[in-house]
């Protein structure tokens, strides 16, 4: 079972990212912040297989490069909100918008772009 670590300050979003991927076989941790994260992964002394972040967040570029130090193969999904620009962004593998609407076509195609994701991970 993929292991997918969702870090966002919009719990809602989390926790409905987190029941989608759930309903689709994956395991998902959903994490507020990069501290509660960091217990999270100390506590289960787990790895994970994506990272799902918004870039531009406060210490997101410390956090996935810390992270991929102790895990190389790591992916990073990067999120951004509606009305961040899309840039440069150096620490992602992938960037997505979040969705307008939290629905079941939201879901799936989440659901698709996450097992691309993993897919072409563990295929290369």
């Amino acid at each position: 079972m993929k292991t997918v670590l969702i870090i966002d300050p919009d719990l809602g979003f989390v926790f409905w990212l987190g029941r989608v991927l759930g309903d689709a076989g994956l395991q998902a941790l959903p994490a507020k912040g990069f501290s509660e994260a960091t217990a999270l992964l100390s506590q289960l002394h787990m790895e994970i297989d994506l990272l799902v972040v918004n870039p531009f967040l406060a210490g997101a570029a410390g956090f996935v490069d810390t992270l991929r130090c102790s895990q190389p193969n790591l992916k990073v999904l990067g999120v951004l909100e509606k009305e961040q620009q899309v840039g440069p962004i150096q620490n992602a593998d992938t960037i997505v918008r979040k969705p307008l609407q939290v629905d079941r076509f939201a879901g799936a195609l989440w659901v698709r772009t996450i097992e691309q994701i993993l897919v072409r991970h563990f295929a290369a």
